[in-house]
């Protein structure tokens, strides 16, 4: 679902990160891309996705596949001792955090105002200062447009950045 220069960006974006935490990995495409993009740094991608079978929007159908898709990927690329997959919602997986300051959250899970606000929120307050938070599907999505325009403002400790086709994305002050 990533255009070539998006993934691109996320895979440079990657580098140098210890602490990636991304929501929503479906096939596993973008999660290849940060464990790849992490690898020289030791860094390891926190890959969260409760794998739902059914239509989260009107556009995607999620199936079983997806999940097998997923290990398959990052068994084939090598990265699958850099992931350490939660297969849970992000509101459950939040309370299993331990706190750690993220260097990078990639968020493409749920795409409603509301659970794209709460990533935005409450994952954010994770990301350390220079870190960098990011979200797809921004310009797609209505509910990601709100919540990202809502919530990631200079006032609240964000820099948003330019985005990158239907990436967008802001450093923590």
């Amino acid at each position: 679902m990533l255009a070539v220069r998006e993934s691109a960006w996320l895979y440079r974006t990657a580098r140098g990160g210890r602490e990636i935490v991304e929501i929503g990995s479906y096939r596993g495409k973008s999660c290849v891309l940060l464990a790849k993009g992490c690898q020289s740094a030791g860094g390891r991608v926190t890959a969260i996705d409760p794998h739902i079978v059914g239509r989260d929007n009107p556009r995607f159908e999620f199936d079983g596949e997806d999940r097998r898709t997923l290990l398959a990927a990052i068994e084939r690329h090598g990265v699958k001792d850099r992931v350490n997959e939660l297969v849970m919602t992000s509101r459950d997986a939040i309370s299993r955090w331990d706190g750690r300051p993220i260097d990078l959250l990639w968020i493409d899970g749920d795409h409603s105002e509301a659970e794209a606000g709460f990533d935005i929120e409450r994952w954010g307050a994770f990301v350390r200062p220079g870190g960098i938070m990011a979200a797809h599907d921004y310009g797609r999505f209505p509910g990601v447009n709100a919540a990202w325009d809502r919530l990631v403002t200079p006032a609240r400790g964000w820099e948003p950045v330019a985005p990158v086709r239907t990436i967008v994305w802001a450093t923590r002050r």
